[in-house]
């Protein structure tokens, strides 16, 4: 049965458990971060937290299937939109967090392949204005006509995140963990979403009213099976130079993008996530690769 009063993810990296200074602003932006990416249902006193790019989209879709109890064609194509009209209607207070009691779910995603994932989406978006904004960085921003020109590699792309303050970056980029997640905002179960079906089977052994995961879930759009690929090391090509379609579907498997050093520097990037959420044994994984 699992264990409501122990996530198994009892990390010491919180501000106020290790006695540094917590300014304003460390607050305001844990507290934006919380408002925004949890998701709460009175209903079933449940709690969701998620993170961009770790399977959010998966997870808002969980989220109301079970909280609303609709099919899953009801918010299927766009269920972000769905998502902030239903904050609007049921914010995530503090107070349900502390009065309530709600049953809180942190889904988490590998690190490692966050970052490749976190790389190929803000190519593909505005977020690549936030590159634009470092000067002096080893990135070379898109200047004029085709915007896909002089797009960095996933190596240039780690070399701007060692030059921004990650642990208050936007979310799409930044650290899974939210600030004093491990002294505040604590959770009472961490789902990594490699394993969403077996964990939330354990789960469900301690809900009043157990979570379905719908079959089409595991079929998420973000996770397709990639295009035939031959096995070389692209993460130091540039992004254009990767052939890598408007919608992203047929981007090279995610070790591709790794050596030794690339693995290394996101393990440093994301040291946070990797131990609260224990995915060391992915880094062995790229090794190995």
């Amino acid at each position: 049965m699992a264990d409501r009063n122990n996530t198994d993810f009892p990390g010491k990296l919180g501000d106020f458990s290790t006695g540094r200074t917590v300014t304003p602003f460390q607050i305001a932006y844990a507290g934006t971060r919380w408002k925004r990416h949890n998701l709460y249902c009175p209903r079933t006193n449940l709690l969701f937290g998620f993170t961009p790019k770790a399977g959010c989209s998966t997870i808002a879709k969980l989220f109301f299937y079970n909280a609303e109890d609709h099919e899953l064609r009801h918010f299927q194509e766009w269920p972000h939109r769905y998502r902030l009209d239903y904050q609007k209607k049921v914010p995530t207070k503090l107070s349900s967090w502390l009065s309530q009691r709600p049953v809180k779910i942190k889904f988490v995603r590998d690190p490692f392949s966050r970052a490749v994932s976190c790389y190929t989406h803000m190519m593909r978006t505005k977020l690549i204005q936030y590159m634009v904004k470092i000067d002096g960085s080893a990135i070379r921003p898109y200047s004029g006509g085709d915007k896909r020109s002089g797009l960095p590699s996933f190596s240039e792309f780690l070399d701007w995140l060692e030059a921004i303050r990650l642990e208050f970056a936007n979310p799409h980029f930044g650290l899974q963990r939210i600030p004093f997640e491990s002294s505040v905002f604590r959770y009472d179960y961490v789902v990594k979403i490699e394993q969403m079906q077996e964990r939330i089977t354990e789960i469900n052994a301690s809900l009043d009213i157990p979570l379905t995961v719908p079959d089409a879930l595991l079929a998420s759009r973000h996770h397709l099976t990639r295009r035939g690929y031959d096995g070389s090391f692209v993460g130091e090509t540039p992004y254009y130079d990767l052939g890598i379609s408007a919608d992203g579907r047929n981007a090279p498997p995610y070790a591709s993008f790794y050596n030794k050093r690339l693995a290394e520097k996101v393990r440093k990037l994301f040291r946070k996530d990797i131990e609260l959420y224990h995915y060391q044994e992915s880094f062995d994984h790229i090794l190995e690769h």
